[in-house]
């Protein structure tokens, strides 16, 4: 029997050179199984593997004897040992570096996809009759970094689309049309959508921000004020606040009606105001918002929506004592007004109408009666004896 340390120098040797058949063997495995299940193997399988072949490599290469172990097998323990030793922790090293390259390795092998080219043939079959193929989601929508993370039933609605898309335009137009859609449909802030080859979109969205912060332009501020509510006033009036002397413009953000209790926590309600005394909350430019932040007494009055300044100078002239009148431009009308002497001047003129907007195509000081519609300032008895019956514009029009 050989001296004890011998027999290890002799164990550690034999180990290594048992140890290549192990090493190509787990190392395969591991490979395969990393890279189909995406985990390693375990420790106790990997050893389980690595020692039979380690000994059976030793047994057909004579580096271990069947004989000598059978008639003594206590001298050649410690070798035995030793080499099983090395051939376990060789064998673990091979486990963790195919792990490694299997994680490295793309899991798509096909032909990287040029953006700027159309999809792939074999996406190309499933055109239909238009011209168009289906862009489907694949995989789970990711968040966007710095965002936070989306609603579970908005995720699961985003993975559910499909999209019917021309087939010839390349890879990048497809995605930047998708992130066009996605936004102004679900109002997401932000999205990537990346489209491979083969026709399938992966999604990275950011949710859409639907707080008060969102709503308020950049260089405003939002200011709560109680005060009298005007009966339907509701999110994006237009209003101006009273404040003393001074008058704020600013846009309504929030309604509420109740205002009991000694905290509140902001307009937020989006139902009209059912009128009354009540809370609003109303952007306001920034260098205003301290004026309604420091008066005790606010005043809160609405806007007309939509009418031109132009339009609302008339409710001015009538109050100082003019009198206006809309006419409708027949011939008959035409001729008495290009015929007449009178003091009578024609302020706006509508040009035929086009379908736009109810005030779109009114010309102001327009110097001629080529329209279908007019407005004219002249004394009242005047007015009557020209254009009679026809309308009258009244304060406040």
């Amino acid at each position: 029997m050989a001296p004890l340390p011998v027999e290890v120098l002799l164990g550690i040797s034999h180990g290594l050179l048992m140890s290549l058949v192990p090493v190509v063997g787990v190392g395969a495995i591991a490979f395969a199984y990393q890279y189909v299940e995406g985990t390693e193997l375990d420790p106790p399988v990997v050893v389980a593997c690595a020692l039979p072949l380690g000994f059976a490599g030793g047994i057909g290469t004579g580096l271990i004897s069947l004989p000598a172990v059978t008639a003594g097998p206590v001298t050649v323990l410690p070798r035995l040992l030793t080499a099983a030793l090395v051939i376990g922790l060789v064998s673990m090293y091979a486990n963790s570096q195919a792990s490694k390259l299997a994680q490295r390795l793309p899991r798509d092998r096909s032909q990287p996809t040029s953006r700027e080219r159309p999809l792939a043939p074999a996406a190309l079959e499933a055109v239909d009759g238009k011209g168009h193929v289906t862009i489907s989601v694949v995989g789970d929508v990711r968040d966007v970094d710095g965002y936070s993370p989306l609603q579970a039933d908005l995720r699961a609605e985003l993975a559910d689309q499909s999209w019917q898309l021309p087939a010839d335009i390349p890879i990048v137009e497809m995605e930047a049309r998708l992130e066009d859609r996605l936004k102004s449909t679900y109002d997401l802030p932000t999205v990537d959508v990346s489209v491979d080859a083969r026709g399938t979109a992966t999604i990275a969205a950011a949710p859409p921000s639907r707080n008060l912060a969102g709503n308020i332009p950049d260089g405003w501020r939002a200011v709560s004020v109680e005060t009298l509510l005007p009966t339907g006033l509701s999110v994006g009036d237009e209003v101006t606040v009273t404040a003393g002397e001074e008058t704020v413009d600013g846009v309504v953000l929030g309604t509420t009606d109740d205002v009991a209790g000694d905290q509140w926590d902001g307009a937020t309600a989006q139902t009209p105001s059912t009128g009354g005394r009540g809370l609003a909350t109303v952007a306001v430019p920034t260098i205003d918002a301290s004026t309604l932040l420091e008066s005790d007494e606010l005043t809160l009055s609405v806007n007309p929506a939509g009418a031109r300044d132009e339009f609302r100078a008339f409710s001015l002239l009538v109050r100082a004592g003019h009198s206006i009148r809309k006419v409708l431009l027949d011939d008959p009308t035409r001729k008495q007004l290009q015929a007449t002497d009178e003091p009578i001047e024609v302020l706006a003129l509508r040009a035929a109408d086009e379908g736009g907007a109810a005030d779109s195509n009114w010309t102001f000081s327009p110097g001629h009666l080529n329209g279908d519609a007019a407005y004219v300032l002249g004394e009242g008895p005047v007015l009557d004896s020209v254009v009679p019956g026809d309308e009258t514009v009244g304060v406040g029009q």
